[in-house]
């Protein structure tokens, strides 16, 4: 799991009391406030000795940078440091995959915005395995996105377009729809979120984004978990389309007239006869979907050759 917040180090308890209620193995900390960080202040962040970390250190009171993890968990390749991101190259060890993580605590000046962002798109086009990127975007993509301010749409713009450039999909957000608050509760913004890779999300198709209580902070933390929740068999559903497949009724029919039926109890029968259809109408189902695939790619690679053929005349 990873959390992003923005607290101050001075908050460290807090921040450990998530991290171990949490089982985190990276947190990611915008606005230290802090010009040099030592071991002893980030093990009260972290909660243990198991650790690795880097710090983009404050300019005076302002920003700075902290990522802390589990090293049985991800093994830092090389990284890059700036005022306004840290990037960490590495590899994810719980299934080998190359893994680059950027942590952002972007500028307010618009100007040194859009030069963040296109660097951090040749950064991410230049990688080849999967990416994360994370922390306080400073912008937002939609007017919903904001609450009692005004919404900047070419802000929004140059943001959305290294979103797009950059070939990454947000994760969607459970919790609370904003992530900052004014002390007021008069202004509201979505500035912290999450975005991955496309391809992470058939790597771990499990993973959400939550947002939890921001206690002394105006940003809420984030925590990213990759979790399945099992809700039991999948209940059975019949589609009048099926009937639309060549042999369908005709397999209905036959597996009822199969259905064994070996008990005196008509209750136990019926129950029987209605069981055993619903089992093979749905194995007759997933056969048939998995031959509709195999045809479809073979008039697709049909189609390319067909396409190419055309191309070289």
């Amino acid at each position: 799991m990873a959390l992003a917040c923005n607290y101050k180090v001075s908050n460290k308890n807090w921040v450990r009391e998530m991290c171990v209620n949490n089982k985190v193995n990276f947190l990611a900390i915008q606005e230290t406030k802090i010009e040099k960080i030592d071991m002893f202040s980030v093990r009260k962040c972290w909660g243990n000795l198991a650790f690795e970390f880097l710090h983009s250190d404050s300019v005076g009171n302002s920003g700075g940078i902290l990522c802390v993890w589990d090293p049985n968990a991800f093994r830092k390749i090389n990284y890059t440091i700036s005022d306004y991101f840290v990037i960490t190259r590495g590899v994810w060890i719980k299934n080998g995959t190359d893994l680059l993580i950027i942590v952002v605590y972007a500028p307010q000046d618009s100007r040194d915005k859009c030069m963040m962002w296109d660097y951090l798109v040749h950064v991410v086009n230049q990688w080849h395995g999967e990416v994360v990127i994370m922390g306080d975007f400073n912008e937002v993509q939609y007017k919903s996105d904001r609450f009692g301010l005004n919404f900047n749409v070419h802000g929004a713009d140059a943001f959305n377009a290294f979103i797009s450039n950059a070939g990454l999909e947000e994760i969607p957000l459970g919790g609370s729809a904003f992530t900052w608050c004014h002390r007021s509760a008069t202004k509201m913004s979505k500035l912290d979120r999450f975005f991955v890779s496309n391809n992470l999300f058939s790597t771990c198709p499990h993973i959400s984004a939550i947002t939890l209580d921001r206690y002394l902070s105006d940003h809420r933390p984030i925590l990213l978990r990759e979790k399945a929740f099992d809700f039991g068999p999948i209940p059975f559903r019949f589609f009048h389309h099926w009937f639309e497949i060549d042999g369908f009724r005709s397999f209905v029919s036959d597996m009822w007239n199969c259905a064994p039926v070996d008990s005196l109890n008509g209750m136990r029968n019926m129950a029987g006869k209605l069981k055993f259809p619903k089992i093979n109408i749905r194995k007759w189902v997933n056969d048939k979907r998995c031959e509709r695939k195999v045809l479809s790619e073979k008039l697709k690679e049909d189609l390319c050759r067909l396409m190419r053929s055309l191309t070289r005349e």
